[in-house]
């Protein structure tokens, strides 16, 4: 058997080329890159109310600004924050369209235990938690990302990373204590 090629001759090839159908690649860090941010000893293990926590929320804001939006008046990064007593949400979004008023919510905890856990090696007493929860923290952020760089979501899609919830799950209690968004319209949480 023999292939045949058609010819494109100029009388044939249409006037119109195809669409590019390649989307754009989700800019910012992959989440590996995220994960050996949040995970590094320059973070001291990320315990909520400390400078290591402000300069994770400083690096998160960073990444998620890029491709989602501020849920709250204000200028900066407080844009992103919802403050509470113990500790600070980061709250994103990327607005949705004919479903709009409807939210999912994808969120992880950034927060971590600091310098409180068991270890063996008494020089190092870093909590890094790379797996509790920069992991997640990484997927949260690559999931919403992809999302955003696929145009315009049927729904509001919610990025919520949470702090203080190695405490005791505060910093979800904190949001569901004053949400940005109607619970009743959440449809989704993936966690």
């Amino acid at each position: 058997a023999t292939a045949t090629v058609a010819e494109t001759t100029p009388e044939t090839t249409p006037d119109t080329e195809a669409p590019d159908t390649t989307e754009p690649a989700p800019v910012g860090l992959d989440a590996r890159a995220i994960v050996e941010t949040l995970a590094s000893d320059d973070l001291e293990g990320r315990d909520n109310l400390t400078d290591f926590s402000t300069a994770a929320q400083d690096f998160l804001i960073g990444e998620v600004s890029q491709f989602a939006e501020p849920v709250y008046e204000g200028e900066g990064n407080e844009a992103y924050l919802q403050n509470f007593a113990e500790g600070a949400n980061i709250l994103a979004m990327v607005p949705g369209g004919d479903l709009a008023n409807e939210y999912i919510i994808v969120g992880a905890h950034y927060d971590h235990i600091g310098t409180d856990c068991f270890t063996t090696d008494d020089a190092d007493q870093i909590c890094n938690g790379a797996a509790d929860n920069a992991a997640g923290v990484a997927a949260a952020i690559s999931a919403v990302r992809t999302i955003a760089a696929e145009g315009t979501p049927r729904r509001t899609i919610v990025l919520a990373l949470w702090d203080s919830e190695e405490d005791g799950l505060l910093g979800s209690v904190a949001y569901l204590a004053d949400p940005a968004f109607p619970v009743e319209f959440t449809v989704a949480y993936v966690n």
